[in-house]
């Protein structure tokens, strides 16, 4: 595993089971490829609205270099968050692309990541072992 500039020496599974159990609690799957999801301004409203984001910044800061927490302990807005993510996923080499559309005369980013196949269905198998 090449060294990283902004993350501390760790396994890259922590990292991508926190960012999948992030973005299944407040991303919309996508309807025709169920490992894509969309991460827009609404669904970084109602992660900050429940308080799942900065509860993840949280959880990321002990992996930031100390030089490169300043990531994570700036206040937490839509732009700093998908910078955050797009770190994240660059990282764990979890595929992601972006459009911007102009909504209302206004400029918004949408964000689509592919989780890991291997993630999304581990979590599915403990929510059914949760209920059963």
């Amino acid at each position: 595993m090449e060294e990283s500039q902004i993350f501390r020496t760790l396994s890259q599974d922590s990292l991508s089971k926190g960012l999948t159990a992030l973005i299944q609690r407040m991303g919309q799957q996508d309807e025709v490829d169920a490992l894509w999801w969309l991460i827009d301004l609404n669904a970084y409203k109602k992660g900050m609205y429940h308080g799942w984001i900065p509860e993840f910044m949280d959880q990321c800061r002990p992996m930031y270099h100390t030089s490169k927490q300043k990531y994570v302990n700036r206040e937490c807005t839509f732009t700093s968050f998908t910078t955050v993510l797009r770190q994240i996923c660059n990282y764990c080499q979890i595929p992601y692309r972006y459009k911007v559309k102009s909504i209302h005369s206004q400029h918004q980013t949408l964000y689509m990541i592919q989780l890991p196949f291997f993630l999304t269905n581990v979590d599915e198998k403990e929510k059914e072992d949760d209920l059963g």
